[in-house]
């Protein structure tokens, strides 16, 4: 990804001020006083909208209720400038920048500031402290190249309010090379920008509040040389410049450190929504959906989802996550389904482990290096199915769901798993099988819900099948190529206590056949079946050379 530095000759920046030449400049020499009071600067006038305004000294105070105008204004030195609350100041078509602050000098926002077509950046912070109070709004439109930029050693942009940048000419929404916070409670909304939203190049932002970055021309937040610190919310959509894979993305950064409670909800973007060649970590929430070729791309890296963690991927046009000489260390939940490519697509060097306390639920194939799981899948929402490639298993837990009796990862089926071993593995673990959707549960359905194509050894640790209705039973079945589960509801007579039909000792199951069962009177028992009342049942078989009395009557109701 490439780093715009926006750089301007001497001559462009000539012809710019040279535009501006008309205008008049009006200093400060109030010292400490009210921006509406004539003799607190030299000209004896107040500003005006075509008055380049400086203040290199003292504390300019606009009083609340009062509205200041200026073409621009540069502070300066020990200059301050200061908004009441309920304050405004108007500042359009600055021929260079809106407003300037040099080192040592600052401005403090509890007003209203609206700067409209300035001709390079609506705020340049030169190494001084810009604060947008609690109260404060800042809104900047129709910039010739970008919102803010903050830079220089020693900047600050401390953001308490509201900072809404719109329509940017030829740059970022806000460019940061310095320190950026947003606290909490505090909102940046960025909106048609040429390039990012938010670029940090080698400075230090930490998100407290709310961050809104819509309709970009290349990344929705660049971030290099730091960590991106996210206390708070960030929503990304619609970064676009026709690049395709390797087009824009919503978040391309070293490192991401999204703490608990905060969350990334990014959608609508043409290449990765998110992109790191450092770690991503995550302790908080993470939604991506809709259009994005890639989800998460983590390079030379680790995405941890810690335990409080939340992850999910849908609807993505190739991988919900790419793994390139990476890892993913999963101890929270996982979640992805619908996206075009694998799930989990990790190059050669990768690996994947699913922990303890981690779940990873959706449908997709996981391939590529090492997957070790010790803790929990569920295939799907409803009913899902998942792949994976390089199964190690730990001791893990499957919890699986039954809608039906049709394929495997149907609506209306069932759950599939699909292990595809490094080699002939042990199996391990707990498997744990509901019924969704209505389905109790019918004599003969079988489910082949864990499929082993290239073999294994062992079986599971334990396998927890829902109850089904009196008369059915379950069985195991350990196939060559996997496993499955089949409803029975075949029941022998055996005859070793009596002729009584109705004891259920005489039953192979121990219990009297029902309207479920299919019934078999073999030959060679003990006693001969006797029908002494008028029971129901599914259907029956006598086997040839055996016998049975019907004394009253017996109904067969397939």
């Amino acid at each position: 990804m490439k780093i715009n530095l926006l750089k301007f000759s001497p001559t462009v920046i000539l012809l710019l001020y040279t535009l501006n030449l008309s205008a008049a400049v009006i200093t400060w020499t109030g010292g400490t006083g009210n921006w509406d009071v004539s003799t607190n600067w030299d000209s004896g006038t107040i500003p005006t909208t075509t008055d380049d305004v400086t203040i290199s000294s003292g504390i300019v105070m606009i009083p609340a209720s009062y509205s200041a105008h200026a073409l621009s204004v540069t502070i300066s030195s020990t200059g301050v400038l200061e908004l009441a609350d309920s304050s405004a100041l108007q500042i359009d078509s600055a021929a260079v920048n809106g407003i300037v602050i040099y080192s040592g000098s600052g401005l403090n926002n509890a007003g209203v500031i609206h700067i409209n077509s300035p001709g390079i950046f609506g705020i340049e912070n030169y190494s001084g402290s810009l604060h947008n109070l609690p109260t404060g709004k800042i809104y900047i439109t129709n910039a010739g190249t970008g919102g803010i930029r903050n830079h220089k050693a020693g900047a600050i942009l401390t953001n308490d309010g509201l900072i809404n940048i719109n329509n940017t000419g030829l740059g970022d929404g806000i460019y940061s090379t310095k320190v950026m916070v947003n606290n909490v409670g505090a909102s940046i909304i960025i909106t048609h920008t040429e390039t990012n939203g938010i670029d940090s190049y080698n400075g230090s932002l930490t998100n407290y509040g709310e961050i809104s970055i819509d309709f970009t021309g290349d990344d929705g937040m660049m971030i290099t040389g730091s960590a991106f610190n996210n206390y708070g919310d960030v929503e990304i959509a619609h970064c676009y410049k026709g690049g395709g894979a390797n087009g824009a993305m919503g978040i391309y950064a070293q490192s991401i450190k999204n703490r608990s409670g905060a969350s990334f909800y990014i959608h609508h973007v043409e290449s990765s929504a998110m992109r790191t060649y450092g770690d991503l970590e995550n302790d908080g929430q993470i939604e991506i959906f809709n259009k994005s070729y890639i989800g998460i791309f983590v390079k030379d890296a680790t995405l941890s989802n810690q335990e409080t963690g939340e992850i999910k991927i849908v609807g993505n046009g190739n991988s919900a996550i790419h793994l390139d000489n990476a890892s993913v260390e999963n101890g929270g939940f996982l979640y992805f389904d619908n996206n075009g490519g694998w799930a989990i697509d990790a190059s050669a060097g990768s690996d994947s482990d699913n922990k303890k306390n981690g779940i990873i639920q959706g449908n997709g194939i996981i391939r590529g290096g090492a997957f070790v799981d010790s803790g929990t899948l569920i295939p799907g929402d409803d009913i899902g199915a998942l792949e994976i490639f390089g199964y190690k298993p730990s001791l893990p837990v499957y919890n699986m769901k039954i809608a039906g009796p049709d394929s495997a990862g149907s609506q209306g089926g069932y759950d599939l798993l699909t292990f595809r071993f490094s080699n002939t593995d042990t199996l391990q673990g707990d498997v744990n099988v509901a019924f969704f959707d209505g389905y109790t549960g019918v004599s003969k359905d079988t489910f082949f819900m864990i499929s082993i194509p290239l073999g294994y050894t062992g079986t599971f640790n334990s396998i927890n099948l829902p109850v089904l209705d009196t008369g059915l039973f379950w069985e195991t079945v350990y196939a060559v190529d996997g496993v499955k589960f089949v409803i029975n509801g075949t029941i022998t007579w055996t005859g070793v206590t009596s002729e009584d039909w109705n004891t259920s000792t005489n039953w192979d199951r121990n219990i009297v056949p029902n309207a479920l069962n299919d019934v078999i009177i073999p030959t060679g028992t003990t006693y001969s079946a006797h029908v002494s009342s008028e029971p129901i049942i599914k259907s029956l078989l006598v086997m040839p050379g055996a016998s049975m009395v019907i004394a009253q009557a017996l109904t067969v109701k397939p």
